[in-house]
């Protein structure tokens, strides 16, 4: 299957880089633990990555390239997302959310939940799906950029 993943320059030479994630806590992973974060489809991927951009002009946003990446999709589980906790997905709920998968990115290949990536329910917008990918999980090597393109983001978005 493929996912997408927009990266924002000059981050965008490696699209399997979890650098980012080790360094800054994200909805699913604590700081210090490495988590690929895709979507489902490139306009996920890009509402996920304006919900995380500053107030600025818009000639001031970084460029932004799109990457197609190629996962076998028989290595994906779900997540539970019954046992989410209410306001999961508010602004500013990270802590909700971050020791949820924390046994999973620590150890991927444990037997409780055996496998390279979940999908997860987006918090930008609940109908869409993410998928995370556990970059300690031996398959993580498994996953291949398919293709890269830059993206122009239309001035109707973005009007400051």
């Amino acid at each position: 299957m493929e996912v997408y993943r927009l990266l924002k320059a000059p981050y965008d030479t490696d699209p399997l880089s979890v650098v980012g994630s080790e360094l800054s806590p994200g909805r699913w992973n604590l700081s210090g633990q490495g988590l690929l974060y895709t979507a489902s489809s490139p306009a996920q991927a890009l509402l996920e990555t304006m919900a995380h951009f500053e107030t600025v002009p818009l000639p001031a946003l970084p460029q932004l390239r799109l990457f197609v990446l190629s996962v076998d999709e028989s290595l994906i589980r779900p997540m539970n997302q019954a046992a989410l906790p209410l306001g999961w997905n508010a602004p500013g709920s990270a802590r909700l959310t971050q020791p949820y998968l924390f046994d999973w990115i620590e150890d991927p290949v444990a037997k409780a939940f055996s496998c390279l990536g979940v999908h997860v329910p987006s918090a930008v917008f609940e109908l869409e799906t993410n998928y995370l990918f556990a970059p300690k999980h031996p398959a993580f090597t498994s996953i291949r950029q398919v293709a890269s393109y830059p993206i122009r983001l239309d001035s109707r978005l973005w009007r400051l």
